[in-house]
């Protein structure tokens, strides 16, 4: 039977001693930590930890090897700012030489920094957090119910601080993506509320799934201010391959919309077509009689494109803050979602029709509106995995990311 105290942070057999602060303390295996980062290769040398003598396996001895946490010297870099070595933390684990007896050469003892009573160190969780990852345990970072997404992601980003000092990145994503998938619509409607951080934080963790979900929930946003403040940032924020990855995804979204506000302009219904054979009026119907009979079809045509040109003009198409999401949805649900009978008061008012004429017409603008759907409906397919059933958003998620997409996160 397993012994419920020998397991992490405190392995009986462990051979190193590491020390956050007088609460953290962590029994673990030189050949485990090893195998994970090439920092613990470095810190976890036979010079700093020399095999244990006889006399101190007699006495059970295991310790070999000692990391305490410490501050990190400051140097000057070359604008003459101070900054920390290597990482933005601003202490690192520093490696004791020990002698065969297990201890410190330079006899140094444990700070008793405990944490009864305390705040809690968000850097020391960190760390907790991270050697935990590398023997298989989850990552929590809070719920959505008790802690907010900034907090959220300042415990992400610490964790990710940590794990980068420590060269260990590719240990904390998967866990950091369970964690937070196990709220379900609750991220992603986070995501869907603020994609640009989401998006910033993904790509520190290198996190495909969630970087898929900002990215495409970012392109549908990007003519809002919260966007455009991250795509002309005045620092850095992201990468060029990403914000040039963005760009693109917008600029394809771009050119789609317009090409459908030009098939939807340019549109002429079936039954107005006419195709020349001989030339003659009554052969051909092209006579001045023949079109007369499909003058109701043509006023139903000149209403639809007199909607779609001032929809157009008032920016509320592919100029708008949406995109014309707005102006789409109602194209894609067709029928009475738009230009309905009480709105054609004004058409009427000018060119007054009979009832039966007005009944004529409407099913020809019916008609018209069913046709030109399918202009907008691909425009509405939701790649996302929020529920926009449940949870409707205002922007387009339709964007597509492939395959060689997420190279952008390994520059």
């Amino acid at each position: 039977m397993a012994d419920p105290n020998d397991g992490f942070p405190r392995f009986r057999d462990g051979d190193v001693h590491i020390i956050i602060n007088g609460s953290r303390q962590y029994f673990l295996h030189s050949q485990s930590l090893r195998s994970h980062s090439e920092k613990m290769r470095e810190l976890l040398r036979d010079d700093y930890g020399p095999p244990l003598t006889n006399k101190a396996i007699k006495k059970g001895v295991t310790i070999r090897y000692r990391l305490d946490l410490v501050g990190k010297q400051e140097n000057e870099d070359d604008d003459g700012h101070m900054t920390s070595t290597g990482s933005k933390l601003a202490v690192e684990l520093e490696a004791v030489r020990m002698n065969g007896e297990g201890r410190p050469l330079d006899k140094r003892g444990i700070d008793l920094d405990l944490e009864n009573g305390m705040e809690v160190s968000a850097i020391h969780e960190a760390y907790t957090t991270v050697l935990g990852a590398m023997y298989g345990q989850a990552v929590d970072l809070g719920t959505f119910q008790t802690d907010t997404l900034d907090d959220m992601l300042s415990t992400a980003l610490n964790v990710h601080a940590v794990a980068a000092d420590l060269a260990v990145v590719h240990m904390i994503t998967k866990p950091i993506e369970a964690d937070l998938q196990s709220h379900g619509q609750l991220l992603q409607r986070s995501i869907g509320d603020k994609p640009g951080p989401w998006l910033l934080f993904a790509t520190r963790i290198r996190s495909r799934l969630i970087f898929r979900e900002a990215l495409i929930h970012a392109v549908g946003q990007y003519h809002t201010d919260n966007i455009q403040e991250l795509v002309n940032p005045h620092g850095d924020t992201f990468s060029q391959p990403v914000l040039d990855l963005m760009k693109n995804k917008y600029t394809m979204l771009q050119d789609g919309l317009k090409k459908a506000q030009m098939k939807m302009l340019s549109y002429y219904p079936q039954i107005l077509h006419r195709h020349m054979t001989v030339g003659l009026a009554d052969r051909d119907n092209i006579g001045r009689g023949s079109y007369s009979n499909d003058i109701f079809a043509w006023m139903a045509l000149n209403a639809f494109r007199h909607f779609i040109a001032q929809n157009t003009t008032m920016d509320c198409t592919h100029h708008d803050k949406d995109q014309g999401f707005e102006f789409f949805e109602l194209i894609a649900a067709g029928g009475q979602a738009y230009m309905r009978k009480p709105d054609l008061g004004t058409f009427y008012g000018i060119f007054p029709l009979t009832g039966k004429g007005q009944v004529v017409l409407e099913n020809h603008l019916e008609q018209i509106k069913e046709h030109c759907r399918a202009f907008a409906q691909d425009f509405m397919v939701n790649n996302s995995h929020l529920d926009v059933k449940a949870h409707p958003t205002k922007f387009f998620t339709c964007a597509k990311l492939d395959h060689e997409d997420f190279e952008v996160l390994d520059v």
